[in-house]
């Protein structure tokens, strides 16, 4: 996994509702917890969502979808 560092300094604004909410959905967590859990969420989101993007870009290049000659020659 990329490291990331945050900014140093750079101050967290955290909606209280959809904290509070999140922390119901996981049996009243604490707040880093509850957080967590949504980074989580949110970045598997997106990894799968690129993975079946890739997926399909793939699926077209096995089917003919891109003509590689046509490229090659625009590079002459």
């Amino acid at each position: 996994m990329t490291e990331i560092v945050p900014k140093k300094g750079a101050a967290a604004s955290v909606d209280q509702e959809l904290l509070a909410e999140a922390q119901d959905h996981l049996g009243g967590v604490p707040e880093a917890e509850a957080i967590n859990a949504a980074l989580k969420l949110f970045v598997e989101h997106w990894r799968e969502r690129r993975g079946r993007a890739f997926d399909r870009l793939q699926a077209m290049a096995d089917d003919g979808g891109f003509n590689f000659d046509a490229i090659d020659e625009t590079d002459r």
